[in-house]
């Protein structure tokens, strides 16, 4: 059961490990990219992050490089 110390570990794990980027889609886009996505067994997260991985081997950059912000 989901409760308030389930909660904050989860806030905890994705301040830690993850990081946000907004999309704007046009509208009625993101409804089929869900569809697509969930077609492949993803969800739309990892179907972008799979796609931009996949262009980055392709043209020859290190998906492992860590830039600075």
């Amino acid at each position: 059961m989901y409760n308030e110390t389930a909660k904050k570990a989860t806030m905890k794990y994705m301040a830690e490990k993850r990081e946000n980027l907004n999309l704007n889609f046009p509208k009625g886009k993101k409804a089929i990219y869900r569809a697509y996505a969930k077609s492949r067994g993803m969800s739309v997260t990892e179907l972008i992050v799979q796609l931009i991985e996949d262009d980055m081997r392709k043209n020859g950059f290190d998906t492992e490089v860590h830039i600075e912000e």
